[in-house]
């Protein structure tokens, strides 16, 4: 891989890859919608979005042989409270986003499309082709986040086959610095917890699992250079809990240096087997390391 292009670089995970790969020698071209990105380096480009996105990628396409077969990482994703919630409208704009952003891709001879999913997805589908919607809520509050995220999937691989350009999905929970930096519920809510809070209560119980963003974004490193056409990468090491379990556990770990261990887990067997990271091992050579305990580790020193 000696060319990408990010599609969301100034986001949380998308500037941490953007480095990632410069470090690796890569000429990274980054696409975003602030005016200014502080990434300096000799190898990155950074273009913002100022007008309509249909002119903004055509005009673009003048780099076409500057970045000849360059790697697609499509990170964008636009909504309300970190990208989660919204009404249906406002998710179902982002599907029409990710579909403009692989026609470009493949009209800029990208060598793949790499779209940068979440687990949601997994689960919303598990949760719609089995009778659990018959019986219950969905487990989780973003409910039109997780189905928006299940159908630009769906989306995107049809397109990658219409457009002729090698697709592959990729799925997590939840990814987190060693400094907790993030600004999401969970980062605040161990952060809090590190800093002598109260432990949070939270209603959501679906499977998920925290995993390193050092790690993941060498996962997708990883997944540019060797990921297969057509694959489905869940991206951790499939060791999964709640989110009440984790937030207790650090908690327990925090005041009492207890050690973390798995808590009861009853979800059925398709659902369980959608954290399967065996898949990305064997296509790319790489395999997540770190569990809850080494995390817990590295957030309180």
């Amino acid at each position: 891989m000696k060319n990408a292009i990010i599609f969301g670089c100034t986001g949380y995970l998308g500037k941490k890859l953007s480095e990632f790969l410069l470090e690796k020698n890569i000429n990274v071209l980054g696409i975003g919608r602030k005016e200014k990105c502080d990434l300096k380096h000799p190898n990155f480009k950074y273009f913002s979005i100022q007008s309509d996105l249909d002119s903004f990628l055509e005009d673009l396409l003048k780099f076409k042989e500057e970045y000849k077969g360059a790697v697609f990482y499509h990170l964008a994703w636009s909504g309300l409270d970190r990208l989660t919630n919204g009404e249906l409208k406002d998710q179902l704009k982002n599907l029409n986003v990710s579909a403009k952003a692989l026609k470009f891709a493949a009209t800029f001879s990208c060598a793949k499309f790499i779209n940068i999913g979440s687990q949601e997805e997994a689960i919303f589908k598990n949760f719609t082709e089995t009778n659990k919607w018959q019986e219950n809520l969905y487990s989780s509050s973003p409910v039109y986040y997780a189905g928006a995220k299940f159908a630009n999937k769906e989306l995107l691989q049809l397109l990658s086959y219409l457009e002729k350009i090698d697709f592959i999905n990729t799925r997590f929970s939840i990814a987190l610095d060693k400094d907790l930096s993030g600004i999401s519920f969970v980062a605040k809510s161990l952060k809090a917890i590190k800093e002598g809070g109260d432990l949070m209560q939270v209603k959501n119980t679906q499977p998920c699992e925290i995993i390193l963003l050092d790690e993941l974004i060498e996962a997708f490193y990883n997944i540019g250079k060797s990921g297969k056409h057509k694959a489905d990468y869940y991206l951790g090491l499939g060791r999964i809990d709640t989110l009440p379990h984790y937030l207790s556990s650090f908690c327990e770990y925090v005041r009492e240096n207890k050690a973390y261990e798995q808590g009861a887990l009853n979800f059925d067997k398709a659902l369980l087997e959608s954290f399967d990271s065996s898949l990305l091992s064997k296509d790319t050579g790489f395999a997540f390391k770190s569990d809850f305990n080494a995390l817990m580790q590295e957030f309180v020193k």
